[in-house]
């Protein structure tokens, strides 16, 4: 749920609100708690991308995307409340005391709070603000009630006892996955293939592909197994109308697995069913950090249903497939000793029952191997590694947490700085390659200082070497050690010093010296201010135009300059 408290700070300290505009504290505060009521009852269902283009799923299902004022009025419907999208809380103060269609007064949503979209199945917030990138999101990844026991899965210190897992073995799901295939080594496939994925949502590179019999593999393996425990909404079936209609993008957005069906034979699709195919059983998904910037991630573990083993897609991804046969469900059936009716009952009564099973389930490290993603960074064994941590754990804020917990920023200042500390007094040379990348600001203002610190008092001091596009590492350098490197449009690369006193120098005069780059402000920034300089020769109501200039823009010296090119206009200099 939104946090009050984030969002009173959020937008008293909003750019948009401008002294001589203020309102009152107690109209603020209602506008607040409005926003956040409908915000929270839309978890899942209202969001903005990066463009801020608004996007609603309607309760049906059905997804739309639209302005303010089209998507204020496709909420209203859905809801029979009367909803109004507002730039701001100015906007909404016009409006007050306005009725709609549904004859209620107005309900605000102010625009610069709805929530940016992210599907991140590694938790179960549904909505979160993002502190470093100063964004609210909300998660479209909802966790069903057998997935979510995985969330206290720690699969570090679980130590399996035999006993238990022989318990979960009596699941009537994992007897009939057991008499599903044709001999154990499938069986073992398929509960590797399952339980990895329950436990990490890691995909792996491997499609299952089951042949036989489509009553077995698709309503009971899929729909009455697979559907229930990972969630009916994330599981896609792709249609060959799908392929047809829609971009790779929008089919594999926002899905943790991927069903194909009936695979097209050699036909205008068959092209578009390949690297679809390719696209979903090679590629993985980026780290955890990384899933919050907007980008597709391919989640999902893929899983095709045949009558034909030898069709030709399932050849040309025959090294990213594990081809399974299975019987017909009138074997199954004889083998439990079941009648259909009461199978389709023990399925549904034992669900959880098998879900507790695959979380607990001892993978098979070899076959898991096997089936795992060959995108990741190669690991050495144990016994070839320099440093060797089993568990490497950080005191951080008063809790103990798990260094793979941190950061990048955490992880880079852990690994440089800790290096400094490791060879004090020692003489040695220290190459570090953009060492601040993933650092904050504040932290890129610190690094030299930091650095420096850890030699100091050293009776041997050494040297370090640092490659940056940081204007703050330079602005703590002296000129004498500021080397500036060049590449000219025959890629010929040149070196110089710094031809001014960078100790101390302004990041914006830096920026402009050894960047070349005079402007403050961003790309877009830019491009809308240069709009409105064009603007000023035939802009009939100067006024106006200063009152956009002053809403839209944020504080910078191009503002301030456009300001005074729009009061000389108006006082007729």
């Amino acid at each position: 749920m939104i946090d009050t408290r984030i969002n009173d700070m959020y937008i008293i300290n909003d750019n948009n609100l401008n002294n001589d505009k203020y309102v009152d504290e107690s109209y603020l505060k209602y506008i607040i708690n409005n926003h956040i009521e409908i915000i929270n009852s839309l978890n899942h269902y209202l969001w903005k991308d990066d463009n801020n283009n608004l996007y609603y799923k309607k309760f049906n299902g059905k997804k739309v995307s639209g302005t303010k004022e089209q998507i204020s009025d496709i909420i209203s419907e859905d809801i029979k409340r009367d909803i109004l999208i507002v730039d701001d809380i100015y906007s909404s103060r016009n409006l007050t005391n306005k009725t709609g269609i549904y004859g209620n007064t107005y309900q605000y949503i102010l625009i610069n709070l709805i929530p940016y979209k992210v599907f991140n199945p590694f938790t179960n917030l549904q909505t979160y603000y993002d502190i470093s990138l100063q964004k609210y999101f909300t998660n479209l990844f909802r966790y069903s009630d057998y997935l979510e026991p995985r969330l206290s899965y720690k699969e570090h210190y679980t130590h399996i006892n035999a006993n238990l897992q022989n318990n979960y073995s009596e699941s009537f799901i994992n007897k009939f996955i057991f008499n599903l295939v044709t001999n154990e080594d499938d069986y073992n496939t398929i509960i590797n293939w399952l339980s990895g994925f329950f436990k990490t949502l890691v995909k792996s590179d491997t499609a299952l592909v089951l042949v036989g019999d489509k009553e077995v593999s698709q309503e009971i393996f899929l729909d009455q197994i697979i559907k229930p425990i990972f969630g009916h909404d994330f599981c896609t079936t792709i249609t060959a109308k799908m392929i047809k209609e829609q971009s790779i993008h929008q089919i594999i957005e926002d899905n943790i697995f991927y069903h194909i069906d009936t695979l097209p034979n050699f036909t205008a699709i068959s092209k578009q069913t390949q690297k679809l195919l390719n696209e979903i059983v090679t590629k993985n998904i980026a780290t955890r950090e990384d899933i919050d910037q907007s980008d597709t991630h391919i989640f999902g573990q893929t899983l095709i249903t045949s009558i034909n083993l030898n069709h030709h897609l399932i050849e040309s991804i025959k090294d990213n497939c594990k081809v399974v046969k299975i019987n017909d469900f009138k074997t199954i059936i004889e083998e439990l000793g079941c009648t259909k009716a009461s199978f389709y009952r023990e399925v549904e009564k034992d669900l959880r029952t098998f879900s507790s099973f695959l979380l607990n389930f001892q993978l098979d490290k070899e076959l898991s191997d096997k089936l795992d993603t060959k995108a990741r960074v190669p690991v050495l064994p144990w016994e070839d590694r320099i440093f060797k941590f089993k568990d490497f754990w950080i005191d951080k804020n008063d809790n103990r947490i798990l260094s793979k917990s941190l950061s990048d920023g955490e992880h880079q200042f852990l690994h440089t700085i800790g290096l400094a500390l490791l060879y004090k007094n020692t003489p040695s040379l220290f190459l570090l390659d953009e060492p601040e990348t993933h650092f904050n600001p504040a932290w890129r203002a610190k690094y030299i200082s930091t650095l420096k610190k850890c030699f100091k008092n050293d009776s041997v001091s050494p040297e370090v070497l640092i490659t940056s596009h940081s204007p703050f590492l330079v602005s703590d350098s002296h000129p004498d050690n500021v080397l500036i490197f060049e590449k000219d449009e025959q890629n010929k690369v040149s070196c110089k010093r710094a031809n001014f006193n960078t100790f101390g120098a302004s990041i914006n005069k830096i920026t402009i010296k050894v960047f070349e780059k005079s402007e403050t402000i961003g790309d877009m920034a830019k491009s809308k201010l240069e709009e409105y300089k064009q603007r000023i020769e035939n802009e009939p109501d100067i006024d106006s135009l200063i009152d956009e200039v002053e809403y839209t823009l944020g504080d910078s010296v191009e503002k301030i300059l456009l300001l005074k090119e729009l009061f000389d206009k108006r006082e007729g200099k």
